[in-house]
């Protein structure tokens, strides 16, 4: 008894560490979303008035490589969705399709 207990633990276990370690995507998610098609245009319309060289709010400039890294390390997620000081208040908003698109391109990894 005490032997299919503990088998029953590991196992348990075992499916319940394999389970953390996969990558879930909700079914909502769309996966094909990509920088060039999808996103750009997003941050051509709502971001690069600040971020391109020669602006006034200019910190650094934010091609496809840097907004990939932003958004695989949190930043971006946490300026739009958190703090939602990005883009500032004098700027124009994302629309709802807008940040569904960019939340979206997040979640599935910032391709």
């Amino acid at each position: 008894m005490k032997k299919h207990v503990f088998v029953a633990s590991i196992s348990l276990l075992f499916i319940a560490c394999t389970k953390q370690k996969a990558k879930i995507t909700p079914k909502n998610v769309d996966t094909s979303i990509n920088y060039a098609v999808h996103i750009k245009p997003i941050v051509d319309s709502f971001c690069m008035q600040c971020h391109k060289a020669g602006s006034f709010y200019f910190k650094k400039p934010l091609n496809a490589k840097e907004w990939a890294i932003s958004a695989k390390d949190g930043s971006l997620n946490d300026r739009v969705f958190v703090k939602k000081d990005m883009p500032p208040l004098n700027a124009p908003k994302l629309g709802e399709t807008d940040l569904e698109t960019l939340k979206n391109w997040i979640n599935t990894g910032a391709k």
